[in-house]
């Protein structure tokens, strides 16, 4: 399926609302650990499509994620870093 840059916008936009779960306007490390972590949880047992094992929650890779998406490196991620994060 191909989506156009303001679909994926939209998508966004739903992702960016769902998430900040505190209204502030940012995602702040603490809910994109918590979000994060329950992913990996939920995973935890399953296989890759090719077989190989899931690696479980690591919190150096969260560290080095959520970096790559907070250019401005204020510890929290805004509409425009995880907008453009997803259009690159």
């Amino acid at each position: 399926m191909t989506m156009t840059k303001e679909q994926l916008v939209e998508v966004v936009k739903t992702l960016f609302t769902g998430l900040d779960k505190d209204n502030s306007g940012f995602l702040e490390k603490v809910e994109c650990r918590k979000l994060i972590s329950n992913l990996y949880e939920k995973r935890a047992h399953q296989k890759e499509d090719d077989g190989s094992v899931i690696e479980p929650f690591s919190e150096k890779m969260f560290e080095q994620g959520f970096s790559m998406m907070d250019k401005s490196g204020d510890g929290k991620i805004s509409f425009a870093e995880l907008e453009g994060f997803f259009l690159r």
